[in-house]
This record gives C-alpha cells, structure tokens and sequence, in this order.
C-alpha cells in the first residue's frame, strides 16, 4: 500500500478546491460522472473564505500564493456558471 503524504494546509485548500470543481461540473466525479450543483460549489466556495479569513496573518507567503490563486480561480468559475 502506498503512503500518503502528510496533510498541510495546502494540501487540504486543494481537495477543497478539487470538491468545488466536481460540483462545478469542471471535473468528473470519482466514478467518472460529472455533476453540476452550484449550490455545493458556493457552499465550498465560502468554507475556503471561512478558512482564509481564520487563518489570515499565519499563512506563509507560499499558502497565501496558492489560497489567492485557488478563489481567483473558483470565483471565475463559479461566477461564468451562474451566467451561462
């Protein structure tokens, strides 16, 4: 059995971010389905805010590179969904 990576904080704002794209319909499912629920997606969305805003002034330069690039990026998704 292979060994999993320890988990860090970046590691963790990824698989949140990873749930959010499943339910923006960005990327399938683990059973190879793809699902669009822009509620949970939203829902996400504001748990990685939620995190950012507890965690804010304890993040390294390299965590708050990635949070910033991770809502950039789920915010244009979310937003180009809700206008389609």
């Amino acid at each position: 059995m292979a060994t999993e990576p320890p988990i860090s904080f970046s590691t963790f704002l990824i698989s949140l971010a990873g749930t959010a794209l499943v339910h923006l319909g960005e990327v399938d499912d683990p059973q190879g389905q793809t699902h669009l629920d822009l509620n949970l997606a939203r829902q996400t969305i504001d748990v990685i805010q939620m995190l950012v805003e507890k965690t804010k002034g304890n993040l390294d330069a390299e965590e708050q590179r990635l949070v910033e690039a991770i809502q950039a990026e789920l915010h244009a998704k979310y937003n180009a969904r809700l206008s389609s």
